[in-house]
């Protein structure tokens, strides 16, 4: 049989490398657009970006899609209501998780233990087809263990019900208050660990010190870590909800150096500043998209 030259193996071999490289990355939206607009915003800030690729997903959030009550129950809109955001998303590609709200007392009173909760929310992910939950709970108060255990239960559990019908769980995190107790949440076997240390300093500082100290401590599964990074809007289109000061300079050296062999995070989230409804593309600077297809395009 005849064997392949040593050139073409080395081609296949670098071929391979580098396609699993680049597909292995996502790049995530957040967003309270409904579906078709948010699809639309995705389309023309792929064209500013040059025509290229900026997203593998989209985060809902922010207009009360699931909310997990003191008692333990589950306040979430239709499975209608929910497919209307996510069909024509995941119509065009793109990958949809909603992120949902927690109780405190129900956190630390472990009410949903009580309920079938987290079953019903892996029933609807399979009915409407979403990919996943990502949960947004931001105690104001009690920073103990006690309260990052019972915290860490929940994600434990939330994940097993997900994983069971082949959906995913993910969680926010911060330098702050019980969202930084990585050791424990390192074992609670979540899909998404994403960062909201959106970088409040021109040079993105405290995203650099948020990845190196985390890092450094052993923390969650790389491939789960995502960061978010606010974006920046043209101050003479629209008034940003947030200035987060990064420039064109900053972020492209921040995301050249998350793809550092050394530090290898495939995962970035994009807080846009424009939540609020249906605010157009052209109003973000075009040198964030290009900053995002340039994460996931190059090896």
């Amino acid at each position: 049989m005849r064997q392949p030259c040593a050139r073409t193996v080395c081609l296949l071999v670098a071929l391979l490398f580098f396609t699993t490289k680049t597909e292995c990355r996502k790049v995530n939206f957040y967003t309270a657009t409904p579906g078709p607009s948010a699809v639309s915003w995705i389309r023309d800030a792929e064209a500013l970006a040059g025509n290229r690729r900026i997203a593998t997903g989209i985060y809902f959030c922010c207009v009360g899609f699931f909310r997990l009550e003191a008692n333990g129950t589950l306040q979430h809109q239709t499975a209608k209501a929910l497919s209307m955001w996510a069909q024509p998303t995941l119509d065009a590609g793109l990958d949809v998780h909603f992120v949902m709200d927690l109780s405190q007392e129900a956190i630390e009173g472990r009410t949903w233990a009580r309920t079938d909760v987290l079953d019903r929310l892996g029933q609807l992910a399979v009915e409407v087809g979403f990919q996943g939950i990502l949960v947004d709970y931001e105690p104001p108060s009690n920073y103990t263990r006690q309260h990052e255990e019972s915290y860490a239960a929940f994600l434990h559990a939330l994940s097993h019900a997900m994983h069971r019908v082949g959906k995913q769980s993910g969680f926010c995190t911060s330098n702050w208050g019980i969202l930084q107790a990585w050791k424990i949440y390192r074992f609670t076997h979540v899909d998404i660990a994403t960062s909201m240390v959106y970088g409040w300093v021109g040079d993105g500082t405290p995203l650099y010190d948020f990845v190196e100290g985390e890092l450094a401590k052993g923390g969650m599964p790389r491939d789960s870590v995502g960061f978010g990074v606010g974006t920046t809007v043209i101050p003479q289109r629209r008034e940003a909800v947030t200035n987060f000061n990064w420039t064109s300079e900053t972020l492209l050296n921040f995301t050249e150096w998350l793809r550092l062999p050394s530090v290898n995070i495939t995962r970035l989230d994009f807080w846009r500043t424009d939540i609020d409804f249906r605010w157009p593309a052209n109003a973000t600077e075009p040198w964030v998209f290009r900053a995002a297809a340039d994460f996931l395009s190059s090896p």
